[in-house]
């Protein structure tokens, strides 16, 4: 009986708690906060005679500009990016040969080592002679430790692989 009595009052308080414990402060009343008025400019005051959007950029805006107009030699945007950025120009030149490269082989379920595949790409006859003779060149040039021009690469790369997408 005494457990009954118990267990009763338990799940009297389990049914009653709920309502007496409101989950909003204030008992559901706006105490300060806008609300859903944030889209109204606030009253004009002698300090702010006029309200003025804010600017949520530090840096001020600049008037748009007209985009120029692509010729076929700048159809491919130049690069520069992260790696070109923040490795000397050959490590840049060669670690883009290498995700090239790797690239090229995971398509064609070989081991991914950066090794050049270039009976594959001579194949290929959506890559332009020409292309293919200057990614030659630019691979020496780099294996022998000389620069090449990074933006140039990297377009070669990307134009060459848009050849198999």
């Amino acid at each position: 009986m005494k457990n009954s009595r118990w267990l009763a009052v338990i799940a009297a308080l389990v049914i009653v708690a709920p309502s007496l414990a409101e989950a909003r402060a204030g008992g559901g009343t706006n105490s300060g906060s806008r609300g859903s008025n944030t889209g109204q400019a606030p009253a004009p005051t002698q300090t702010a005679p006029a309200a003025k959007p804010i600017e949520r950029s530090a840096t001020p805006q600049q008037p748009a500009q007209k985009p120029a107009t692509a010729t076929p030699a700048s159809a491919t945007p130049q690069a520069g990016g992260f790696m070109a950025r923040t490795l000397r120009p050959n490590e840049a030149g060669r670690r883009a040969c290498t995700l090239f490269f790797n690239g090229v082989r995971r398509r064609l379920g070989l081991p991914e080592n950066g090794a050049p595949v270039w009976d594959w790409l001579d194949s290929q006859s959506a890559i332009a002679a020409a292309d293919y003779a200057q990614l030659r060149v630019y691979y020496e040039q780099l294996s022998g430790g000389r620069q090449v021009d990074f933006p140039s690469l990297h377009n070669l790369i990307e134009r060459m692989k848009g050849c198999f997408v």
